[in-house]
């Protein structure tokens, strides 16, 4: 049995149990605190710092601010794609939401280095450009399209929480998704070729269940030698709810296929490196 079976399988349990509610009733909500603060406040951007990396994010609203409180429980994420990159590395940010990871990892690569964003939900993409501009950071190219493992066009399901980052080209998610955004969905492997790119050094993938596809559509690149990081975070609970509960088994095979060391660095976040 895999580990990714056993996390899984213990997800599950858990859920079942009703503990995470259980244990929610005496844990503070840091929301509460973020919304008190930016009330307080209401600042214009706010900053994240990783190691000696600091970067400014739009903070337009309570939900903008949120966001980027929020990120700075990914700190242990960051670095590990902060400390696999080199400056002059391409690297790819799949989901990219309001650019975050985009601009701490374009930081990271430097002026040499090139960091190809996408993210398909239209008001996230206006800020992740925006936040790449407030950074003074040239090397940033945003994509407003999918990536999955078909050429098609669909829509996609989305809030009225635009930073929220929670949008899904899945419908069986939450009773807050609404339909109606068109968006291109592009093998990597073929939009690559198209577009006459190299295969980047590493790839972080968060598209809200979309995962699998994503990856399948990457199966040429992540081959490549130059491939030698993958951050993907797995949605075990919009991949339950849609009946798909052997995809986090199944991603991680694939990675391993093609030539991944895995890892989970925590209950959601699956890491491939190669030697």
């Amino acid at each position: 049995m895999s580990l990714t079976t056993v996390v899984n399988s213990m997800r599950s349990l858990v859920r079942q149990t009703g503990l995470p509610r259980f244990l929610g009733r005496f844990r503070a909500n840091p929301f509460v605190q973020w919304r008190r603060e930016y009330a307080e406040n209401r600042v214009a951007h706010a900053a994240i710092s990783v190691g000696p990396l600091s970067c400014d994010i739009l903070t337009a609203d309570v939900d903008e601010y949120c966001v980027v409180k929020k990120y700075r429980s990914d700190e242990r994420i960051l670095r590990f794609l902060i400390e696999r990159l080199r400056p002059g590395d391409d690297c790819w940010d799949i989901g990219a939401s309001v650019g975050v990871y985009s601009v701490l990892l374009g930081k990271t690569v430097g002026a040499n280095g090139r960091v190809l964003s996408f993210e398909p939900e239209p008001r996230c993409f206006q800020r992740l450009k925006a936040n790449a501009a407030l950074n003074n950071l040239t090397n940033i190219e945003a994509f407003n399209l999918a990536l999955g493992s078909q050429r098609i066009s669909t829509s996609l399901f989305v809030t009225d929480r635009a930073p929220s980052g929670a949008h899904s080209l899945f419908s069986k998610q939450r009773g807050d998704l609404k339909s109606g955004v068109p968006v291109e969905v592009y093998p990597g492997d073929l939009w690559r070729k198209e577009n006459g790119r190299p295969a980047p050094a590493a790839l972080k993938v968060d598209v809200e269940g979309f995962e699998e596809e994503v990856l399948t559509g990457l199966s040429e690149t992540l081959r490549d030698e130059r491939c030698r990081t993958v951050m993907c975070e797995v949605h075990f609970a919009i991949l339950a709810t849609n009946g798909r509960e052997d995809t986090p088994a199944k991603i991680e095979k694939l990675l391993q296929a093609s030539g991944f060391k895995t890892s989970w660095i925590d209950w959601s976040h699956l890491a491939g490196r190669k030697a």
